[in-house]
């Protein structure tokens, strides 16, 4: 039966694998182990002078010594040239002098007690310690005679089997004897001496303590040697990786140059230890690479590292791999959160497929192991080591001035940004522009700009569809002029479309320098105010006069609820009619009751407000059956705050999102014009809503065409619209 560990894949010459049975009964009293054979040396010449050599399970670097690193799977052989020299691999090798130990170096406990004859006292041995180190080795003596060591060239056989590992033994002694008399041998040695094959005594071999368990199953010599790919720090030229099978440890190697198309790759460990002399600041141990294979078994070179741990090395290369692209690809990465960076390639770990010797757990485990807060800062210094890959409201890349090659930056001020393709306002035109609702938000512009900064968008209704952002506005103040800017460059764009500017309703809030600035570019007539901001204003001064308690809990008021929701369904009134309001004349309490000064108070602050004739113009809605609000711009709002999810986030953030809805428009109307995108129908509850308003207007209008309403039928009427207005607007 075969087996990996009967034939050393490193064997020196004249060495050879020879089974033995004949010790079986002795060395095994509890029955013979499976494939056992032994270390046999055969004739030599008499009276042997035996050597002893210390090896380590996990050996240090020290060449210098007699010690060459190996890894754990590497099956450990011995080469002999001459007395007192051992190499370690084998030939071609070269071979180290076991010189006296060194300071520091103690001497190996005396083997006298040993029951074996040939480790008595009178035998001359050499050996040395080497001082332990992480994690602890575990030593191994091999004690050979001079006269065989000294003469290779008899006909000297060393086998070795059923262990399971080389490491797993605390004392292996070999001794060699020789087919002549002797005082030391047993009765069974000397007769077994005659043959002309070796066999070893029971003492010679009482100290090879016994493996646990059965050898692994045999398998050939390893012909091929695949090299992993992984990226390299510069990412020129690839980093390989050799992993060593049935371990967790790797070798990696970085290139070196390339000559006849064919790579020479060094090991990146043994590079790293310095050199004690010469100019070179490393070793180097080369290794050819071609079609992601390596020449020769990497194991076998003469490495002066030890191997290290592939879920390290692999966590290493991932972060490589990362600040890397980042620096590539600045605009990409610039203005985003380092430690979000960082959780993400967490994340992304947990997917990544690196073999069936590797989980990915581990390598993910890895990477955020120990000080995880070096990786996140060198993502934060790879983020910000290109200075003009930041996006600010002085510094626009040109990745966001343009979509698809066409221009979004429209017009770039000191205090003004205005985004907007010019594809997009023709789509507009012709798909039957109407309205325009404008609107601000205070809560997505960059915190750069400070407090008085907005995102002020217009939004485009084209027939009976829905509104869809067609201009966005970053601004750092909120002044007529600067709202001014913005109206007229729109609306010059627009008749070069054919839009009739002045057949356009405008729909704001109640702003005074927007409706200033609107009323200066659009017909006068068709700039409006909105029913809900007109509505919450209401609401708003109805809890700061002190009246909430008044209209709602245990102590509210019926009169003073009906007089409130008169005054807020006052816009749906024929302004004619609103001399006969009788809420706009007196409060609806005496004036010893506990709300009639907070009445007073709100009165005087609607009439001030909201009473004026060029405002009463602004929030009537008389007749007015749809587009009464500016709530499907507020909507957008709402729809942008859950894509940012911040409030003031970056300015690369925001442009990148305002560059997805300005394509999602674009496509919008481009169907729209082909017939091909149908409108979007209201929700139930707002249709509904929409149409009882509807019809309530056109029966009162009806009512009063031929005869004029009394105070009493006015205030019956608002009271009936104020239950679908004091709210929402349709």
């Amino acid at each position: 039966m075969s087996s990996p560990y009967h034939s050393p894949p490193y064997m020196p010459q004249g060495f050879s694998s020879s089974p033995s049975h004949s010790l079986s009964s002795h060395m095994y009293p509890n029955g013979p182990h499976q494939d056992q054979s032994l270390f046999s040396l055969p004739n030599s010449s008499p009276s042997p002078i035996y050597h002893t050599l210390t090896t380590i399970s996990q050996p240090v670097p020290y060449p210098q010594y007699g010690i060459a690193p190996h890894s754990s799977n590497f099956f450990p052989t011995l080469g002999f040239s001459h007395p007192h020299q051992f190499s370690y691999p084998p030939p071609p090798i070269h071979s180290y002098h076991i010189p006296p130990p060194p300071p520091g170096f103690g001497p190996i406990p005396s083997s006298s007690s040993s029951p074996n004859p040939y480790l008595s006292p009178s035998h001359h041995s050499q050996s040395f310690f080497v001082p332990n180190s992480p994690p602890s080795p575990t030593y191994h003596n091999l004690t050979l005679p001079s006269s065989t060591v000294a003469n290779p060239s008899n006909n000297l056989d060393l086998s070795i089997s059923s262990l399971s590992s080389f490491s797993s033994l605390s004392t292996l002694s070999i001794s060699s004897y020789h087919n002549h008399s002797s005082q030391n041998l047993s009765s069974s040695s000397r007769s077994s001496t005659s043959s002309k094959s070796s066999s070893c005594s029971v003492n010679s071999v009482s100290n090879i303590p016994l493996p646990h368990g059965s050898p692994p199953p045999a398998s050939g010599p390893q012909t091929s040697f695949p090299a992993v790919t992984l990226p390299s720090k510069k990412g020129i030229h690839p980093v390989y990786q050799f992993r060593i099978p049935g371990s967790d440890k790797v070798y990696e190697f970085a290139w070196q140059r390339t000559y006849k198309n064919i790579d020479t790759y060094i090991c990146s460990g043994c590079r790293a230890i310095p050199k004690v002399t010469g100019k070179s600041t490393g070793h180097l141990v080369s290794v050819k690479v071609s079609n992601n294979e390596f020449e020769k078994d990497p194991r076998t070179l003469p490495h002066l590292c030890q191997p290290k741990k592939t879920v390290t090395q692999l966590a290493s290369r991932i972060g490589y791999d990362l600040t890397r692209n980042i620096r590539l690809n600045p605009h990409q990465f610039s203005g985003q959160n380092p430690k979000q960076l960082y959780q993400t390639a967490i994340n992304e770990i947990k997917n990544t497929d690196f073999g069936s010797e590797v989980c990915s757990k581990d390598v993910q485990r890895e990477f955020a192991k120990g000080e995880h807060h070096r990786k996140r800062h060198a993502i934060s210094r790879a983020v910000n080591s290109v200075p003009d890959s930041k996006v600010t409201f002085l510094h626009v890349p040109d990745e966001y001035q343009v979509i698809d090659g066409e221009k979004f930056l429209q017009l770039k001020l000191d205090d003004l940004h205005l985004f907007y393709r010019k594809s997009t306002l023709k789509l507009a035109a012709e798909a039957k522009l109407n309205t325009l609702i404008c609107d601000g938000v205070h809560n997505y512009h960059p915190a750069e700009l400070g407090r008085k900064a907005q995102l002020y968008s217009l939004h485009a209704i084209c027939g009976n569809a829905q509104s869809k952002p067609l201009v966005f506005a970053i601004t750092s103040n909120k002044l007529s002029e600067t709202y001014g800017v913005i109206f007229q460059h729109v609306a010059s764009r627009l008749k070069r479309y054919d839009v009739k500017i002045d057949e356009v309703d405008v729909i704001l809030d109640f702003e005074l320098a927007a409706h200033k600035a609107a009323e200066t570019v659009f017909n006068p007539e068709r700039v409006k105010g909105c029913m809900f901001h007109y509505s919450m204003a209401v609401a708003r001064n109805v809890a700061s006069k002190g009246l909430r308690p008044f209209v709602e809990g245990k102590n509210k008021s019926p009169e003073i609820i009906r007089w409130i929701t008169q005054l807020r369904a006052l816009p749906m009134l024929p302004p004619n009619l609103i001399p006969k309001v009788e809420a706009l004349k007196k409060i609806p309490v005496r004036r010893s009751h506990s709300a009639s000064s907070k009445c007073l108070q709100f009165l005087d602050y609607y009439k001030n407000q909201w009473m004026d004739q060029k405002m009463v113009y602004k929030w009537n809605k008389w007749l007015v059956l749809v587009n009464r609000t500016t709530n499907m711009a507020e909507s957008w709002h709402r729809a942008l705050r859950s894509t940012i999810r911040c409030h003031h986030p970056s300015y690369q953030t925001l442009l990148e999102a305002l560059k997805n809805e300005e394509i999602a428009t674009n496509n919008f109307l481009f169907n729209r014009v082909q017939g091909n995108q149908p409108t979007r129908p209201l929700r139930k509850r707002d249709a509904e809503r929409r149409d009882k308003v509807a019809e309530e207007m056109l029966q009162f209008n009806r009512k009063i065409r031929n005869k004029a309403p009394t105070s009493k039928e006015v205030a019956e009427y608002l009271e009936a619209m104020s239950a679908h207005v004091s709210s929402k607007s349709i």
